[in-house]
């Protein structure tokens, strides 16, 4: 983690905690139930983010405290109900049976750390609960507004999100796209304009998404991902120009956000505005050097104008951190093609096909080197798949700018 971001997740914590009520002694001892440690308490849910669980290990690193097994504690979240559809009546594992408490009671998670003091809506709070008639319940639609600090939480998880790292498979880059919202129901788009945008992106109402977002980034102005969701809506609109301006705006509030960096890179590069581009990404690389799709798309970048012992640098860091990327090897390939490396090309492209079978661009690329070496089968057998895949793949959209556009 991000020793800034540690800093400022602390505080946030500190400050929280004078919005919750305050009781003394073990409550849990007192009462008994062990209902807020397990699932039942909370219907099945249970939202915990990257940045919470980065924060837990990052803490205990911090104070000497033997590394916390966060690894069971996704494996718990992960299962919340069985395979009839039952809520799973799980124990949390980080709940010390002895001291009958919270065994990391300091870094614990917000939607554990609330619980009692606020109740979302709908949610069961169990019969011997502490906190059963003295907490506070709040409207989902209402979250924002009514749950303390909760902009303030989602800004340091959107500062979170530019120093995670970013590979080149599908299910990582994916995963970036994801907003948490999972404490928040559909219905809530008619309350929130954030939520409406989302929902509209999520649905593919483009054209309808940015009013929302635009709504949403004067309700909420210090919110920096608010504007980087516009922007990525404008992107996919072809409206480069202001995404752009989105962009910027995003980075004004967080300027230190390698994210922003790199998908302000992506849009300028879109619109042609190359110079300007790669010193984006180069800002995106220097704030976080695990972004790999960064360094690819910078590799890409000086391909294009001709700086090919700068692009071959760059490729090389890129695989050395996502050895296992289809998308790199691909793209490292027509790289080597242009510098005459026939036979590393052959070997790169042969590498990403066995990575990725059911990505199409490799056996196409394949097919050019094979032909081009006279293995005529070989060309013909690969291009007779490339065809294949095609009609069952849709044309690649943009989304993020995560996909590599073709060189």
């Amino acid at each position: 983690m991000n020793p800034q971001i540690f800093e400022k997740m602390k505080q946030f914590y500190e400050e929280l905690d004078k919005h919750l009520l305050s009781v003394e002694g073990n409550v849990c001892k007192a009462c008994q139930c062990n209902e807020c440690c397990t699932f039942a308490a909370k219907g099945g849910k249970h939202s915990v983010s990257d940045l919470e669980f980065d924060y837990i290990e990052h803490y205990y690193q911090k104070t000497g405290y033997p590394q916390a097994n966060v690894s069971l504690f996704k494996e718990y979240l992960s299962k919340k109900k069985d395979n009839n559809g039952n809520v799973i009546h799980a124990v949390c594992p980080f709940f010390n049976h002895e001291e009958h408490a919270c065994s990391i009671y300091p870094a614990r998670p917000i939607s554990c750390r609330v619980y009692g003091s606020y109740f979302l809506e709908g949610m069961p709070v169990p019969s011997k609960c502490y906190f059963k008639n003295i907490g506070k319940t709040i409207k989902t639609g209402n979250f924002f507004k009514e749950f303390p600090m909760a902009l303030e939480f989602c800004e340091l998880k959107s500062q979170h999100m530019g120093s995670l790292p970013m590979r080149t498979s599908k299910k990582e880059t994916t995963s970036l796209i994801l907003w948490d919202l999972a404490n928040l129901d559909n219905d809530d788009a008619a309350n929130d304009p954030f939520i409406l945008g989302c929902k509209l992106e999520r649905e593919g109402k483009l054209g309808k998404a940015a009013e929302p977002f635009e709504q949403a980034m004067k309700l909420y102005p210090s919110w920096s991902f608010i504007p980087c969701c516009l922007g990525t809506n404008l992107v996919r609109l072809k409206r480069l120009e202001e995404a752009i301006k989105a962009y910027k705006q995003a980075l004004s509030l967080s300027p230190d956000n390698a994210f922003y960096h790199f998908v302000l890179a992506f849009a300028l590069k879109l619109n042609g505005q190359y110079d300007e581009a790669q010193l984006e990404y180069e800002k995106a690389v220097e704030l976080n050097p695990q972004n790999v799709i960064a360094l690819a798309s910078l590799a890409n970048l000086h391909q294009k104008k001709g700086n090919l012992q700068a692009s071959m640098n760059l490729f090389q860091k890129a695989l050395k951190l996502d050895p296992d990327s289809a998308f790199l090897r691909f793209h490292f390939a027509q790289l080597l093609l242009k510098l005459n490396e026939i036979k590393e090309a052959e070997s790169q492209l042969e590498k990403a096909i066995e990575l990725e079978p059911d990505f199409p661009p490799p056996y196409l690329q394949a097919a050019h080197v094979y032909s081009i070496q006279n293995k005529t089968l070989q060309a013909q057998e690969v291009m007779k798949k490339y065809e294949e895949l095609s009609r069952k793949q849709l044309a690649a959209s943009l989304t993020f700018g995560f996909h590599l556009e073709k060189s």
